[in-house]
């Protein structure tokens, strides 16, 4: 355990901070009233108090505060510890991203010393968890976990995991989040240096640099599905919409359909207008707007606001004829035809659908369609990381499994991902059949002998397939990593 000795703040940059008794954290911002807090990934600086008292003790009279950094603590060298790394103090949870900087104007301690200890040892960090940090409190250093860096990053945050699967170091691996190294298993400058091709392939997949092979795979964020309206087609979709996977946010002005959303089961419940709540709708390329509100008048304020809005799909219920006459509106308000034809309605698929439930079945399938047509990201579901995180299965061995390449009509995509517990039990499925079993069978043997990354290749013909009673064939490539 170690000890805060210090919390400093400074209300401008480039300015020695200010010791003061407590502060507050903001999750994903930094500190309150600090110049350096921000949506980026160097939030709030640490320094250990070992390494300032050194640099007193030959001669240095420096305060808390005169490196810039913002939190003292004793009992840690952070310098040495692995990006990743997160530190525990009360409520507040940091990440280390980053370790030592770049010095671009000598400051007046290194005028003075000849050096300053910033860019070697403090290490920066982002806020997962907010909360206030008084002088006094105990922290503690929690070991890096890379699947508790993908679940808690931003949802929006462009993610990219690179695995070396065969060459030089095989397993090993880098996460990037909005381009920053975020996680790495070991300070390897081959990742860095490749990091923009990494960012540049169009979807997961193999990538072969400098005598390795490379699996890039792009991790999406949170699928979010936002219903605007409350009413009885509503109820089903965000019942359905829950089952699926998706965090729903239910909108409805009135107080007792606001409750129905919530009984159905939504996520987050907004009882007010339905212009206030979207325009606090977070943006991301991964969220789906289902506009069933109970009047024309609503449908236009709605489509206003979502078009303008990162998404991944509008879609609006309705005629056609009340469809074109409120594309017909927003296209006098100057709103780009580019827009207009990426809006679904009438909304969902063309199934002839009658009764609530049936309507939810076609959007659902509707937002299904969009959603998987390019296949470009990967996805790590709430039950996976549960696991990966040890919110489950804590103390069990398992072995992560994950189709790297595809070919032939196999049928899952590249990126799908299964545990294999130690007791043989599967969380999630890479297709089933006889595949499924031979990479369960291969998944315990690395686990009962000791092993830490393997990869499978497996070869079905379609005549092999139909023998063993499945549909289909192909060939697929899986790495398992014992976790």
């Amino acid at each position: 355990m170690g000890t805060v000795k210090a919390v400093c703040i400074s209300e401008k940059r480039g300015t020695n901070k200010t010791p003061v008794e407590w502060a507050d954290f903001v999750e994903n911002w930094g500190i309150r009233g600090d110049a350096h807090a921000g949506n980026w990934h160097r939030q709030v600086s640490l320094l250990s108090f070992e390494t300032i008292q050194a640099f007193r003790e030959r001669g240095a009279e420096v305060d808390y505060g005169a490196f810039g950094e913002n939190l003292v603590i004793e009992g840690y060298d952070f310098a040495r510890l692995p990006l990743g790394t997160r530190v525990l103090c009360g409520e507040v949870l940091l990440e280390i991203t980053q370790i030592g900087k770049e010095c671009h104007s000598h400051c007046e301690i290194y005028k003075k010393m000849g050096e300053c200890i910033m860019p070697t040892q403090g290490v920066f960090a982002v806020v997962l968890k907010g909360g206030r940090i008084a002088v006094g409190e105990r922290a503690a250093c929690i070991p890096p976990n890379l699947f508790g860096t993908i679940a808690s990053r931003p949802k929006d945050a462009d993610c990219v995991l690179a695995t070396v699967i065969e060459g030089r170091n095989a397993g090993e691996q880098a996460l990037w989040i909005d381009r920053v190294l975020r996680f790495c298993s070991s300070p390897d400058a081959f990742f860095s240096k490749h990091a923009q091709q990494f960012y540049d392939a169009e979807k997961s997949g193999l990538i072969s640099m400098d005598g390795r092979s490379v699996f890039c795979e792009k991790i999406g964020g949170r699928k979010n599905l936002v219903v605007c309206g409350a009413g009885h087609v509503s109820v089903p979709i965000i019942a359905l919409g829950k089952r699926l996977g998706f965090f729903v946010t239910a909108i409805d002005d009135r107080e007792s359909f606001a409750q129905t959303a919530k009984a159905a089961g939504a996520d987050e419940v907004c009882c007010e207008s339905f212009e206030t709540a979207l325009k606090r709708v977070d943006k991301s390329r991964d969220t789906y707007f289902v506009i069933v509100t109970r009047g024309h008048q609503y449908d236009i304020g709605c489509l206003r606001i979502a078009v303008k809005k990162a998404h991944a799909y509008i879609g609006m219920m309705g005629s056609r004829t009340r469809a074109d006459a409120v594309k017909e509106q927003l296209r006098t308000e100057g709103v780009p035809e580019q827009l207009l034809k990426q809006i679904h309605a009438p909304i969902g698929l063309a199934i002839g659908a009658e009764s609530p439930e049936e309507i939810a079945i076609s959007v659902m399938a509707q937002i299904i369609w969009t959603k998987n047509r390019e296949k470009r990201i990967g996805t790590y579901d709430a039950m996976l990381l549960a696991y990966l995180t040890r919110e489950k299965g804590e103390g069990k061995e398992m072995a992560l499994c994950t189709i790297v390449e595809k070919h032939g009509s196999a049928p899952r995509e590249v990126g799908t991902k299964m545990l294999v517990l130690e007791d043989g039990s599967l969380v999630g499925t890479i297709g089933g059949g006889a595949a499924e079993h031979e990479i369960r069978r291969e998944a315990l043997t690395l686990l009962q002998k000791g092993g830490s990354f393997v990869q499978k290749r497996l070869q079905l013909t379609a005549d092999d397939a139909a023998g063993q009673g499945m549909v289909c064939g192909g060939t697929i490539l899986v790495i398992l990593q014992k976790i």
